[in-house]
């Protein structure tokens, strides 16, 4: 905790000593698990987030829709992307007070008021300060300072503090304040000076939670009732210390206390009535220090304690807690809950005591999420999942690294098959499909260990692997795709031995592979997904190879792919899954999009992210009741209506497992709840809970900035007001380079909202822009007035008609003006009449003078200039073919002549350059080392002129990329290639996905290749450069970072 006070040495031992005792105190706590765990996304704000300070004391949002923070160290402005910090200035009196701020509170008309160290402010949101509101008796003559620990707005608007001196009242009317003190004189005074928390009762009492008890205030007879707790009152005050009061929407009084749980005042019989700890009862308050209360739109009350957050059904009495997990980077925070707020759309802040800030929405918690705890053995053992099996009773969840694991959907809890002698394929192979086999029995697919039968009732399994002496065993053990024909055979999809049937009586297998001799033969031998239809067709799907269908009765293959000539062409081969709806309907899910397969028509029809879907690497399908689509790809969950081709699009913001999912894993049960597995366990949901979001975000402008430059209020009188709070602005003729910044506001949702603007009288388009750039910048408008509108979508790409708009007017510069040009007009005639006298009287002057000289110089010039002309159109000539000789000369010297592209000596000459200018500015330079993986093996097996070509489209799918004039590609030597940008690691780190989605999308076949399409492993260094050290210790971390990916594997960042 930061104290940002001066103090006297007395005072200062004093305060540390009390600060030790907290401490000491707060670390001896009692810390009890009574109430039932539960899970959030949370969204936490930290200080690489730009908060200055990660113990949040108060949050409240202004009336432009900034969430503020209260933080120990400055007051922080938040507009869902950035973080403005507040600080106390000594040379600015209309800066805040004091950097440690301990509250923060929007009256009724809007006000913004900080509490703090040694007074109250008021937030001016026209001029960006504060004015301040000082009771002299905060700093009394011993040194003590006092500080306002909380706010309040009572019903006839006045405003009530409670300090560390006392309860003050103060009009905002008369700008005076009361002060009430205890008086052992007075047995109606006030209990105690140590104040911490106000609130009024429904018929206007003010309440005051103290160290030692509680007062109610009578305003009409101006007296205290005082409420302590008696060791012989069951129904008196549970503990002295009230640290929060507060009155919910039915008009129940709470008190959080510290250390007795927290009580609920009843009115009728006067008595507290008590929540507490109860380790018999797992639905009672897990921890008796309450620090804050807030009662959500939904009624449901939310208590922030010492050890955790804390959701309180008072009809029910059911509490639950969430809680801070080290292994879980979207767990609260921290555990000490220092505040909480609930936003105008619905969104909570939790403030936390050295955790910084966290956000979560309650009313969009309908995606469960599963996922491996390190700490848990009964939860699921491994992240990465590719197959998911629901019998009602049990979930079987197939993991790559942890095989197969067991959820038990009556406990919640997960059993897995790790020990050798029981778990032949079942340990840490990868699972790939289930499915059902029997009652008894599950089919799985595994990715080494070949075919496993699992009979759950006795644990035995059944392995089916490829014996090389035995024609009719498993063609290859690597099986993928499943399905059981109307027959009971079991088809097996292999990555690289074809398509394979099982005979389940005699444990035979029938093989399908290529023939070059037989046209309707398989296409590939590498088969991912199977399909059986309702009309007793079977479907393959390969990645590279495309689309085949089993026609059971000719027992051949249909070929959909670019050698066909009776069947349409797929328009992406790289397939991860087909699905049939329940109108018949062929959905094949591929890199490029969702394909639908029109019978009647003959012919595919795609869908893609230009339609609206979020990614076009689809991983899988499963359609709703009111079928809809939906479906799991590389970039969140989207729900697909075919009927009016629409798409809403669901991130790991709504709480799903991650962005990105996995191949085949995806279940839906008969109750129609789905599962979809990913890189971060499971995610389970019933489609009809999930309401679509009909909000649209309105949009503040944050900032203006001319030549990139912010503008201080008040550096001119054009730019008096901050621009959230202005709607007019008038620029100068030479403001050339206008800025404006603006956000939506709406934080839960703030990274899926895209923007679109509009300048009225310059363009009637609208240009649209993502969370990334919302910026409208516009360079050398002429004179006039015009209007800048800008609106915001949903995460559902919803716009609405509402737009906020800006009136701009653009001076005239003065030789533009009216008074200007008449008085131009005027000079000029005048200089014209008495130019033409004077040149009058001149010339007849000189007439007679330059008749004579230029008859003298007409012959000496008209042999001298002939020659003159000629050398210098030559010496000219000369210096211009030299000039492109030399340019084209150093471009050749660093040019790659096979690629294009930068070469290694360019690099070298640009990195020293850019890691002087980083080392000027103290910005971070990345360098991404890119290597083309099994480059080699590629040569060998297509020849080096193909392999020339391979290198010339992964430099040009990269240069695609890079759209920076700053950054740059070059070719560091073989297929090795770097990039360098202006970027810190995560930048890099956005860059480098991108190129690896570029190159999955490019898809240039490398059949020689783990992957069988070309792939790249990417090192990425990042340093914030230093006169002190050489550059080439960043190309060494991205060597080594590269070396790193080689090993893990390739295919990937490191």
């Amino acid at each position: 905790m930061l104290l940002d006070v001066k103090f006297t040495k007395n005072t200062c031992t004093k305060l540390i000593g009390l600060w030790l005792k907290f401490f000491l105190f707060y670390s001896l706590l009692p810390f009890s698990t009574s109430a039932q765990e539960a899970s959030f996304r949370f969204k936490r704000l930290g200080l690489e987030d730009g908060l200055s300070q990660i113990s949040v004391n108060g949050i409240a949002q202004d009336v432009n829709g900034f969430i503020w923070f209260a933080t120990q160290d400055g007051l922080n402005k938040y507009d869902g992307y950035q973080i403005t910090t507040y600080r106390h200035q000594p040379s600015d009196p209309n800066s805040i007070i004091n950097n440690h701020i301990h509250s923060i509170f929007k009256d009724s008309k809007h006000n913004l008021w900080i509490g703090s160290y040694g007074g109250l402010s008021k937030y001016e949101p026209k001029t960006d300060n504060f004015t301040h509101y000082n009771s002299p008796s905060l700093n009394d003559s011993d040194g003590k300072v006092g500080y306002i620990q909380s706010l309040f707005e009572d019903s006839d608007g006045e405003l009530w503090l409670s300090s560390n001196m006392g309860l003050y009242r103060y009009s905002i009317d008369t700008n005076t304040y009361i002060l009430y003190l205890p008086d052992d004189n007075k047995p109606n005074s006030v209990i105690h000076s140590e104040i911490k928390s106000i609130a009024e009762d429904s018929i206007g009492n003010i309440w005051i939670g103290t160290t030692i008890g509680v007062s109610k205030y009578n305003k009409r007879n101006n007296t205290f009732t005082n409420y302590q707790h008696s060791p012989e009152n069951p129904h008196s005050l549970s503990n002295n210390f009230v640290l929060k009061i507060y009155k919910d929407s039915q008009n129940n009084l709470w008190f959080g206390t510290f250390g007795g749980g927290l009580d609920r005042y009843d009115n009728d019989t006067s008595k507290f009535v008590h929540h507490r700890t109860n380790t018999q009862n797992k639905n009672s308050l897990g921890n008796n220090y309450i620090r804050t209360i807030l009662e959500d739109s939904a009624g449901m009350l939310w208590l922030g304690t010492n050890n955790g957050l804390y959701a309180f059904d008072s009809s029910k009495l059911i509490f639950q807690r969430f809680r801070h997990s080290v292994n879980d980077r979207h767990s609260l925070s921290h555990d000490v809950i220092y505040s909480l707020f609930q936003d105008k759309d619905g969104s909570l802040w939790a403030g936390t005591l050295g955790g910084g800030v966290n956000l979560f929405r309650p009313s969009t918690n309908v995606f469960k999420h599963y996922k491996s705890n390190p700490n848990n053995p009964e939860s699921l053992n491994a992240n990465m999942v590719y197959a998911i099996y629901d019998d009602d009773e049990y979930v079987w969840v197939g993991t790559s690294g942890g095989g197969l694991n067991k959820l038990n959907k009556t406990t919640g809890k997960f059993s897995n098959f790790t020990e050798p002698e029981t778990s032949v394929g079942l340990g840490l192979n990868k699972v790939n499909y289930i499915i059902k086999a029997s009652e008894a029995e599950l089919w799985l697919s595994t990715n080494s260990d070949g075919l496993l039968k699992y009979n759950k009732n006795t644990g035995n399994i059944t392995q089916y692997k490829h014996h090389p002496d035995d024609r009719n065993s498993l063609s290859n053990n690597r099986a993928r795709g499943l399905a059981i024909d109307k027959e009971g055979n079991l088809w097996i999809g292999t990555a690289g031995g074809g398509l394979n049937k099982l005979d389940p009586i005699s444990g035979q297998f029938t093989h399908f592979m290529p023939d070059t001799d037989n046209p309707n033969s398989i296409s590939t031998n590498f088969i991912r997904c199977l399909l059986y239809d309702s009309k007793g067709r079977l479907w393959t799907g390969s990645y590279g190879q495309g689309l085949n269908r089993f026609d059971f009765d000719t027992q051949t293959f249909i070929n959909f792919n670019k050698d066909s000539v009776k069947e349409p062409i797929l328009s992406n081969k790289f397939i991860r899954s087909i699905f049939e709806d329940k109108s018949g309907n062929i959905w094949v899910l591929t890199n490029g999009g969702i394909i639908k397969y029109d019978e009647s028509k003959g012919s595919f029809h795609s869908y893609t992210t230009t339609d609206g879907l979020p990614s076009n690497v689809v991983y899988g399908a499963l359609e709703d009741q009111k079928n809809n689509l939906w479906l799991s790809t590389n970039n969140g969950l989207s729900k697909f209506n075919p009927q009016n081709i629409t798409f809403e699009n669901y991130t790991k913001e709504e709480g799903i497992q991650e962005n990105e999912f996995n191949t085949g894993s995806f279940f839906k049960n008969k109750t129609g709840e789905m599962y979809f597995g990913g890189i971060n366990g499971f995610t389970l949901f019933h489609p009809d809970k999930i309401k679509k979001d009909k909000t649209i975000p309105t949009v503040s402008f944050t900032n203006l900035l001319l030549y990139n430059d912010a503008i201080a209020i008040g550096e001119s009188e054009r730019f008096s007001s901050h621009i959230s709070s202005t709607n007019a602005l008038n620029f100068a003729h030479n403001d050339d380079v206008i800025t404006f910044e603006f956000s939506a506001l709406s934080y839960s949702q703030a990274n899926n909202i895209s923007y679109r603007y509009q300048l009225q009288g310059f363009s009637d388009n609208w240009i649209e822009t993502d969370h990334n750039h919302r910026r409208a910048t516009f360079t050398n408008l002429s004179k006039g007035d015009y209007i800048l509108k800008v609106k915001a979508s949903n995460r559902n790409r919803s716009w609405g008609e509402e737009t906020t708009d800006l009136r701009i007017t653009i001076a005239a510069a003065y030789w533009e003006t009216t008074w200007f040009r008449g008085l131009l007009l005027a000079i000029g005639f005048i200089v014209f009449v008495i130019a033409i006298k004077w040149r009058e009287k001149a010339l007849n002057n000189q007439n007679l003078v330059l008749d004579i000289m230029v008859k003298e110089r007409t012959k000496e010039l008209e042999s001298s200039q002939e020659y003159s002309n000629k050398l210098e159109k030559l010496v000219q000539k000369r210096t211009l073919n030299l000039q492109k000789a030399n340019t084209a000369l150093e471009q050749s010297s660093i040019t790659d002549a096979l690629t294009g592209i930068r070469n290694r000596r360019f690099l070298d000459q640009q990195l020293s350059s850019d890691w002087a200018i980083q080392s000027r500015n103290n910005l971070p330079l990345s360098i991404l080392m890119i290597d083309i993986d099994y480059f080699k093996k590629y040569n060998d097996y297509y020849g080096h002129q193909q392999g020339d070509e391979c290198l010339q489209k992964i430099a040009k799918e990269i240069q695609s990329v890079i759209n920076r004039p700053t950054d740059n590609l070059c070719r560091y030597g073989g297929e090795e290639f770097v990039v360098i940008t202006y970027n810190d690691a995560e930048g890099a780190k956005h860059i480098a996905k991108l190129i690896l989605k570029k190159l999955d999308e490019l898809a240039l076949v490398h059949l020689t290749s783990d992957k069988g399409i070309v792939s790249v492993s990417i090192g990425l260094g990042t340093m914030v450069p230093s006169i002190e050290v050489a550059p080439a210790r960043l190309l060494k971390y991205a060597d080594d970072a590269l070396y790193q990916a080689k090993n893990n594997g390739r295919d990937q960042l490191c």
